[in-house]
């Protein structure tokens, strides 16, 4: 094979050089950025399973208070008798009557 050179210019060659010195510049860091957040993952993996594993010992703490706690029983509360209950309603068909008959009266 021949091996054929092309001149460039000097504008030219300082052009692509500074483009190529960028291009370096922009592949550091994002090194750095990508180094960074692997660490951050780091952490965040660690602080997870500090977490769980606190998590789990006030799970433990929780369920053993609730243990020692006595339990409640609502009081039961008696049924009212049905005839008080009709008592209620005959009370109140009483009153309706005597709203009823006032009305009448006053017209």
């Amino acid at each position: 094979m021949e091996t054929r050179h092309i001149r460039i210019e000097r504008e030219d060659a300082v052009a692509l050089k500074k483009v190529g010195l960028n291009s370096q510049i922009n592949i550091l860091e994002i090194l750095k950025r990508l180094k960074s957040y692997r660490q951050l993952r780091k952490k965040e993996f660690v602080l997870r399973t500090e977490l769980k594993a606190d998590l789990a010992i006030l799970h433990t703490k929780v369920n053993s208070a609730v243990a020692s706690l006595p339990e409640y029983f609502p009081p039961v509360h008696e049924k009212k008798a049905h005839g008080s209950h009709r008592a209620e309603t005959r009370d109140i068909h009483k009153e309706l009557e005597e709203i009823k008959e006032k009305l009448a009266r006053l017209q």
